[in-house]
């Protein structure tokens, strides 16, 4: 199957074909058409909205994150990706990933005395939304 997709703003138009034999034998592209005949079939898919009010707690040996879900959950929504960064401006790495509807997940892999940044996103079947905000901390020593 072959595929094209535009995306335009906050829509992806994706465009598929399908290719098929006849019972003579004669190979061409399209579902229903004659042999050599392209049929396509459109469909719209929305990058859904982003999820808010990103915050995180300090825990004894753990960062704890909470937010406000995509204004697309429930709908279109799949599941939220957490990624986080040692530096604002630096490369954030996907670190996990919650299912729709879950608004909060706990980092126990941090190391004391170490600053981490978050960003959180919506994720909708291979679309994702814009980030969240950012939410900065730290686990002190004494933890």
């Amino acid at each position: 199957m072959m595929k094209n997709t535009t995306c335009i703003m906050i829509s992806c138009l994706i465009l598929s074909s399908a290719v098929f034999s006849s019972a003579d034998g004669t190979r061409g592209e399209g579902g229903s058409g004659s042999p050599g005949s392209v049929t396509y079939a459109a469909e719209i898919r929305s990058i859904p909205g982003p999820p808010s009010d990103l915050v995180l707690d300090v825990l004894p040996g753990a960062l704890f994150l909470r937010w406000k879900l995509s204004p697309d959950d429930p709908g279109t929504v799949s599941g939220y990706e957490i990624l986080r960064a040692t530096d604002y401006w630096g490369s954030y790495t996907g670190i996990a990933k919650v299912e729709k509807g879950v608004s909060h997940y706990e980092d126990k892999t941090v190391s004391p005395k170490t600053i981490y940044y978050y960003r959180v996103r919506a994720i909708a079947g291979a679309l994702y939304s814009v980030f969240s905000n950012t939410a900065v901390g730290d686990v002190p020593s004494q933890y």
